[in-house]
């Protein structure tokens, strides 16, 4: 289960190549989502590969309304490094030694829990093991990142809707894995709201489709236009002509990708708000599929309103389920 980085890892590839090993000794997983166990000597910690390590890590995650870390850090010592906390889901070792003579990145999966990862950097100064992660911050990042939506997506499949998703798939032509404590807050043609209350957190799923005419159509400006058309027809407010909307003071981030290899994405990351309402809003991740043979968008949307909460981990759940699309 040992793998050295020198240019980038696949978290699928790492995902396969451990599953050969035996589980029998393996236990659950400590620690909270979204949070990641540094194991560094008190030294470091308090010099330059500690200051390296929190740089990485408390950088914001992408668009909330307020700032919040991509990550938690909590730092513990060597000789702390025992009993439960050998169980954490996200570990980043560093060690950092004059004596050791080369330099590397070692990546291990389910080393003593089940769906854990450690990371453990080589390093043979202080200035070594900053430059090593600086040069792969982002894709430890990613791992760390990929392995918490894929924990929540497995949760998911343990506690579905299945009437639900079968729904969805006649409808929109699309499966997600969508957890039971979701309902149906609108079923309309085309679109679809689904809703999951929790005190006065509220999380929403948006499922909608519309004729592809061009890849021109793809566009950022366009995307946008679309989804404040739907929004606006759909998703009112409580007061009479309010509507949920995209906050355009913010520009929404915008990348194509393909998903696991098969799906062509346009995903954004944005803000929205309530235009002529109360005042409310959140973050919002939006994926948009292309199907050129039966000419057609579908669009699948998380969002989520946590007034005076932090919205990281909703976040998180939301991305599992909308990228869980197939």
């Amino acid at each position: 289960m040992k793998y050295l980085i020198q240019i980038i890892i696949s978290l699928t590839i790492l995902i396969v190549a451990c599953r050969s090993e035996s589980r029998t000794r393996l236990s659950g997983l400590t620690g909270s989502s979204g949070e990641v166990l540094v194991v560094m000597s008190e030294n470091a910690w308090n010099g330059g590969p500690g200051e390296t390590c929190r740089e990485l890590f408390n950088q914001a995650y992408e668009m909330l309304p307020q700032y919040e870390p991509v990550f938690d850090v909590v730092h513990i010592t060597f000789e702390s490094y025992k009993d439960f906390f050998l169980l954490h889901r996200n570990v980043l070792i560093a060690e950092i030694s004059p004596g050791i003579t080369e330099s590397g990145i070692l990546v291990q999966q389910d080393q003593y829990a089940a769906s854990q990862l450690t990371i453990t950097i080589q390093s043979a100064g202080d200035s070594t093991f900053a430059q090593q992660l600086t040069e792969n911050g982002e894709r430890i990042i990613t791992l760390f990142d990929e392995l918490e939506r894929q924990r929540i997506t497995a949760a998911n499949r343990q506690n579905t809707d299945r009437e639900l998703i079968s729904k969805m798939q006649n409808k929109h032509g699309v499966s997600i894995v969508l957890p039971e404590d979701y309902r149906l807050a609108l079923d309309t043609t085309g679109f679809t709201w689904l809703a999951k209350e929790t005190g006065s957190v509220i999380q929403g799923i948006l499922i909608y489709e519309y004729p592809y005419h061009a890849p021109e159509d793809l566009s950022p400006k366009n995307l946008i236009e679309k989804r404040d058309e739907m929004l606006k027809r759909y998703i009112p407010g409580s007061v009479p002509g309010s509507f949920m909307t995209t906050e355009k003071e913010f520009q929404p981030l915008w990348t194509t990708y393909s998903l696991r290899g098969r799906l062509n994405i346009a995903e954004m990351r944005g803000l929205w708000k309530m235009e002529n309402g109360i005042s409310m809003g959140g973050p919002f991740i939006s994926i948009t599929r292309t199907d050129v043979q039966k000419q057609y968008f579908t669009t699948i949307e998380g969002f989520v309103y946590a007034a005076g909460f932090e919205k990281r981990n909703y976040m998180r759940e939301l991305e599992a389920i909308v990228l869980s699309m197939e």
